[in-house]
């Protein structure tokens, strides 16, 4: 069992002094509740499972939903005094509100609060799903036992699912404040690791704790102390600030754990404070590097965001400067601009190779020039009217020919190209003309040849032809910049870096990959259709021109690199989820939120002839669809602004359920299945095996 100290830190129940801290530790509180005792006429006690400054956990039944397992959280803080009791449990309440606000499926879901009263004493509970699994400091040690540690590759799987998930808690404000590999659990049912135990609740505790010492202790001495040794970066355990890259900090330190078995003070330089893992361990360049950037001791040396080092992971190659060796009382010290600071130098460089360009599969018309017209009219004529006449012809053609012929367009323009002008200003022809490529996309490695013929294909179709050469470069230049910053924005190193490469072939194995998953051709195109009204709206509908031919256009690679993009979220299980029924029950609900252009694909195992109910709750700008195991049988929905549906089931196989935003604003959802007639457990439908293309 564990005991927390007033500042937070984690004790075996036997220390009577933090081992962290020295501060003396509460003896055990004498009210600890006895398995099978049920609270709040719901929660039937199975087991205490942990104890701390704010009162005990333990692990709960909830019998009014056929017994599924659940965490209770009781707040009783070693507080003396009703007024200081009453503002403890004010901070406790405004904790749980923030905790109501996180609808994540790798976050356990907040399911209430309530208050009872047991021997004329007021008890607070906080009440949480239950996580099957087991954290990430049993699975090493487990590891150990054998031998081994985490690997590179379980580590980088591991921080591409688990940062999503800071990026959302801070996008809310939230910092976590004590992540460590006890704090996540690898769920047993999909592997995916899940963040417990939000230091917020804690820091209630510390904050009612700090009221109560005596006047000679400055309360910024105790608080300042959450969180763990090692884990924990230097701004947090001695001045108690926390920012979004505090969290990141202690993420690489777990990372690191995980990697060389070690606790973090065995990896910590005293005298400087900087990390010596290389005499541990071999990683590859670019993690290495990311690590170390994640874990400078001065907070403006770090990565801004969670987003940040997604981006790192993906890109080819990464460079890192040689870390600054300072003190801990000057990193300590060092306040970052606003919420989240900016580095002063950076330090992680994308320098990923240029490929060659490489033209989309076109239908192109063949090049000709001047020189090669003049060469055929030389052999025609030759054959008619000798060297004599050709001579003259040639010398005619001399005197008549401009002094800058403009080149053919290498793509055949999407529109038909106007005739030529006789005036001063004639129509420019954007194939002589290069748009400027954002220095974003080229960091990202873009193939400049293919996004400049997607901008112009948007130039063609936008833009007024009777304009200047200047003045169709500044319009392609706006189109570019424009374009390409919402692609530098939404989409990743990865998917940018392939434009002008998409092919058949990659479609076909992007159909192998989602039909493992029991997704369909129509879920893919609805959740790409989102995300890509997000970057343009130049889409096959406004070109008039089917998906298959569209998907042949240079702006189709866009499209395409998009799609690529939402199947990596796919592969993940970012974008998608199945929705299981508890054993006896008739219903699933599932909670979320969907930022801009973003969407979310459940699944459900459902069975011939179930009467089956849709409640959506969210906004008007969120879009459902539903559809049968096959796509040989129509929609049941289609993009529709619809919260209710109820129908019957007329295939038995996993049936898709589509949700995707129009927003420019993150979308809270709870979307509820309920089916009647259930099928036997273990039963396994029938795998969708329709063709994509």
């Amino acid at each position: 069992m564990t005991i927390f100290c007033p500042n937070g830190h984690d004790n075996p129940d036997s220390n009577r002094f933090c081992q962290s801290c020295g501060s003396a530790l509460a003896a055990p509180v004498n009210s600890a509740m006895t398995a099978g005792i049920l609270l709040g006429d719901r929660y039937l006690i199975t087991k205490e499972i942990g104890q701390g400054g704010f009162g005990r956990t333990y692990l709960c039944e909830d019998v009014n939903r056929f017994n599924e397992p659940c965490v209770l959280k009781e707040f009783a803080p070693q507080v003396h005094g009703t007024a200081l009791l009453t503002k403890a449990q004010q901070l406790f309440e405004r904790e749980a509100g923030v905790m109501y606000q996180m609808q994540h499926p790798q976050i356990p879901m907040f399911r209430e609060m309530f208050r009872v009263n047991r021997g004329g004493v007021g008890l607070l509970f906080l009440v949480q799903d239950y996580v099957a699994g087991e954290n990430y400091q049993q699975l090493l040690r487990q590891k150990i036992a054998r031998g081994q540690t985490f690997t590179e590759d379980e580590i980088t799987a591991f921080l591409t699912q688990i940062l999503p998930v800071l990026s959302y808690i801070h996008s809310l404000g939230v910092i976590h404040r004590d992540i460590s590999p006890d704090n996540l659990i690898s769920r047993a049912s999909d592997g995916l690791p899940v963040l417990i135990d939000f230091g917020g609740v804690k820091q209630v505790a510390v904050n009612a704790a700090t009221q109560c010492m005596p006047s000679n202790i400055g309360p910024s001495e105790v608080s300042t102390r959450l969180g763990k040794i090692g884990y924990a970066p230097n701004e947090q355990m001695q001045r108690g600030v926390v920012f979004p890259h505090s969290d990141l900090y202690a993420l690489a330190a777990t990372s690191l754990v995980l990697l060389t078995g070690k606790e973090p003070p065995e990896l910590i330089d005293p005298q400087n404070f900087t990390w010596n893992w290389r005499d541990r361990i071999s990683l590859s360049p670019k993690l290495g590097s990311i690590l170390d950037r994640m874990l400078q001791l001065r907070p403006n040396d770090r990565f801004e965001s969670a987003q940040d080092i997604l981006t790192a992971l993906r890109s080819e190659q990464i460079e890192f400067s040689k870390p600054t060796i300072v003190t801990a009382q000057s990193a300590a010290t060092q306040t970052p601009q606003g919420q989240k600071p900016q580095s002063e130098i950076p330090t992680v460089i994308a320098t990923p190779k240029q490929p060659q360009a490489i033209r989309p599969t076109l239908s192109t018309k063949p090049k000709f020039s001047l020189v090669a017209i003049i060469g055929k009219t030389w052999l025609a004529l030759a054959a008619v009217v000798g060297a004599i006449g050709l001579g003259w012809l040639f010398a005619s053609l001399i005197s008549k020919r401009p002094e800058s012929p403009r080149p053919s367009s290498s793509i055949a323009p999407v529109s038909a190209p106007s005739q030529t002008s006789t005036t001063s200003d004639p129509t420019p022809s954007t194939a002589a003309i290069s748009p400027t490529i954002p220095a974003s996309l080229t960091a990202k490695g873009v193939n400049t040849q293919a996004y400049g013929d997607a901008v112009k294909q948007v130039y063609a179709k936008t833009q007024a032809n009777n304009t200047s050469d200047s003045q169709a470069k500044s319009q392609l230049d706006t189109i570019a910049s424009e374009l390409g910053d919402k692609l530098d924005k939404q989409l990743s190193s990865d998917a940018v870096k392939k434009i002008g490469t998409y092919t058949a072939a990659d479609r076909s194995s992007w159909e192998s990959q989602i039909n493992k998953l029991h997704l369909s051709k129509r879920t893919l195109i609805d959740l790409t259709n989102a995300k890509y009204r997000s970057i343009t709206d130049y889409s096959a509908d406004k070109l008039g021109l089917r998906l298959n031919r569209f998907l042949n256009t240079p702006i189709g690679q866009i499209y395409q690199a998009t799609m690529f993009d939402r199947v990596s979220a796919i592969a993940t299980k970012q974008a998608t989820a199945e929705i299981v029924f508890p054993i006896g029950g008739t219903s699933g609900t599932v909670r979320g939120m969907l930022q801009p252009g973003d969407g979310k694909a459940y699944i459900a195992s459902l069975v011939r002839g179930q009467d089956i109910a849709i409640d959506l709750q969210t906004n008007s700008a969120t879009k459902l669809s539903i559809y049968p195991p096959t796509s040989k049988l129509p929609a049941l929905l289609t993009d529709s602004p619809s919260k209710n549906w109820s129908g019957k089931t007329t295939r038995s196989g996993y049936h898709e359920f589509v949700l995707v935003s129009d927003s420019d604003r993150p979308i809270q959802y709870s979307f509820k299945l309920t089916a009647s007639d259930l099928p036997t457990q273990g039963k396994s439908p029938a795998k969708n095996k329709e063709p994509l293309w």
